[in-house]
């Protein structure tokens, strides 16, 4: 069995700070360069704490707009949403007073890219469209693939693949003809991304393999970019089961993260590998890297790593029997995992309220004083119970919809039975009646006129067969004994050169169908037999019953005229009824001049 590991997203829609053009004092320069390394180390408190500082040293509205900007994007990567929220919107009044279109284009970009992380997918489109508009004002092709990779990132979060593909081609296309190699290697990631995601895994490798060729003989350059494929790579080859070539990729991801210095990739390779370990039954190494990831995640409040690699600790520890130690972390990571949920949670509460809440509590911190600080903590708190109230009202009627709907289906389905119930009661009256009165009163006509006009007698016989077989194919109901096979073979077609009928069974030809779902596949069966003579114009069908692993898979396939645009007709709604009656499930495939497949498969105990 495929040991099944946990998946971590590695997402190219990276906020990357902004680097000081100028105009400042030496004390702000100074600040300001040791804030940009602390950042790409991963420092974010200290980077944070010297962004401050470079605040404290300068009136340009611009540089403050910039370092209130950089400081909501670490706090963005240490998931401190609410506080990212808020030096957004301080960037953005403080950018209101100055002509600077690049500068209100990248508040927007960062704004649109924190509102896709927490769910607010509507607001980061508004946001980025934004982006995209000062971009295009200014025709800085660059930025507007960068931004038209993050709109790419948004449809990609809301599954809409072929949108998604859309927005990466278009970026890729700006990128190729500027020649901006990173952003054209950014592009081949999201794409390699997109390319897993829908399980084409091989043009997922020839993207990622573009990125490698193009970095090969740029040893120290697009570091980031490198470490962000090869971690992809590992991913794909763990998904394909090719553990060897997995490490290999993840330890290529690991020495560059050590090269710039990420703790957060450091940590998330190091876990990858300890994973990696525990795989190859390797404990030691496997708790030496994932301790190692733990120390080094806590260390520097790399929160939402934690949780995964607490799981990973606990996991080895009871692999090689220490209980005690396996139970502890086991323990840790429920915590952290639970706390994560509350993450999540607020998020998206986030996500929903940022745009009136940041703005609000921006403008009565500025009022506040020593007073009325309590008169405000009670109102918040007074306000985030009104939400819960309203969040939990909302979720009331939601779920309230839920149970009415179902109760409805269910009610619908119990119409279906009764309807399909009496149908075939009828039918096999009708059908007895017509065997046994009207099929035996014109055999007996027959006789009876016999030595007077012999040929009318022997049509009338003819008749009388005609009779039976109709009667027959009215009353569906499998008798004690009876095979299915038997039932079947009434409703085929007479051989005719230029058609051919054939009906296959599995495991054999002598399985016996209990009721209800006898009387019903019998129906379906006669309903696709009867769609065929009216409709396909086809000379060969095959009709395929399989019993496996409690389930009866019905398989038609013809080589007719097909049809272009498949609507389905009352006969064929009477099947859909069917199958739906049974819980069973019904798939469709037609193309003009292509024949028509029909595939059915239903539950089903012996």
């Amino acid at each position: 069995m495929k040991k099944k590991f946990p998946k971590k997203p590695i997402n190219f829609t990276f906020s990357r700070v902004y680097l000081w053009g100028g105009g400042g004092s030496p004390k702000f320069e100074n600040h300001y360069r040791q804030a940009i390394s602390f950042y790409r180390s991963s420092e974010y408190p200290q980077a944070i704490d010297k962004w401050h500082k470079a605040i404290n040293n300068t009136n340009s509205q611009y540089n403050k707009a910039l370092c209130f900007l950089n400081i909501g994007i670490c706090y963005k990567n240490t998931s401190q949403y609410d506080s990212a929220f808020y030096y957004y919107e301080k960037s953005q009044n403080a950018v209101k007073t100055i002509d600077s279109i690049h500068l209100k284009g990248a508040i927007h970009n960062n704004i649109g890219t924190l509102c896709l992380e927490t769910g607010a997918y509507k607001k980061a489109q508004e946001h980025l469209f934004k982006a995209l508009k000062y971009k295009e004002t200014t025709n800085d092709s660059t930025r507007i693939g960068s931004t038209l990779l993050n709109l790419g990132e948004v449809q990609l979060r809301l599954n809409n693949w072929n949108k998604a593909e859309n927005y990466y081609k278009q970026s890729l296309e700006i990128r190729e003809i500027v020649k901006d190699t990173f952003g054209i290697l950014s592009c081949y990631i999201n794409l390699g991304i997109l390319e897993k995601k829908r399980g084409r895994y091989q043009k997922a490798h020839n993207y990622y393999n573009n990125v490698i060729e193009t970095c090969k003989n740029r040893i120290n350059n697009f570091l980031l970019l490198r470490l962000f494929t090869y971690e992809n790579m590992g991913s794909l080859y763990r998904i394909e089961g090719k553990i060897d070539s997995a490490f290999i990729y993840y330890n290529k991801a690991l020495l560059i993260a050590k090269k710039i210095g990420s703790r957060n990739d450091i940590a998330h390779n190091k876990n990858e590998l300890a994973q990696l370990e525990l795989n190859k039954k390797n404990y030691k190494s496997a708790l030496s890297l994932s301790l190692e990831a733990f120390s080094l995640a806590s260390e520097n409040n790399l929160f939402e790593g934690l949780a995964e690699y607490s799981k990973t600790i606990a996991t080895t520890y009871s692999k090689i029997k220490d209980h005690e130690n396996a139970f502890f972390w086991l323990t840790k990571h429920i915590e952290l995992n639970d706390s994560l949920l509350s993450l999540e949670k607020r998020k998206q509460i986030m996500g929903m309220e940022y745009e009136y809440q940041t703005q609000q509590k921006e403008n009565k911190i500025l009022k506040l004083t020593n007073d009325n600080l309590l008169k405000k903590a009670q109102l918040t708190r007074s306000r985030y119970i009104t939400y819960s109230i309203a969040s939990t009202l909302v979720l009331l009627l939601i779920l309230g919809y839920i149970l009415w709907y179902k109760q409805k289906q269910k009610q619908k389905l119990a119409l279906l039975e009764s309807t399909l119930a009496a149908s075939e009661t009828e039918k096999t009256r009708i059908g007895q009646y017509v065997h046994g009165e009207i099929a035996g009163r014109i055999i007996k006509m027959a006789y009876e006129i016999e030595r007077e006009n012999l040929q009318l007698s022997n049509k009338l016989i003819e008749t009388s067969m005609h009779v039976r077989k109709v009667s027959h194919e009215l009353d569906g109901t499998i008798t004690h004994g009876e095979l299915f096979i038997d039932k079947i073979a009434d409703i085929m077609p007479e051989p005719i050169d230029n058609k051919k009928f054939t009906v296959d069974f599995s495991p054999n030809q002598n399985i016996i169908i209990n009721e209800p779902h006898g009387i019903h596949l019998y129906r379906i069966i006669q309903e696709l037999v009867t769609n065929n003579l009216k409709y396909s114009k086809a000379n060969i069908t095959t009709i395929k019953i399989e019993l496996q692993e409690n389930y009866i898979y019905l398989d038609y396939k013809d080589n007719g005229i097909g049809s272009e645009t498949f609507k389905p007709g009352h006969g064929f709604k009477h099947i859909y009824n069917r199958v739906e009656v049974l819980k069973g499930e019904i798939n469709v495939e037609t193309s003009k001049n292509k024949g028509f497949k029909v595939n059915i498969h239903i539950p089903y105990k012996a």
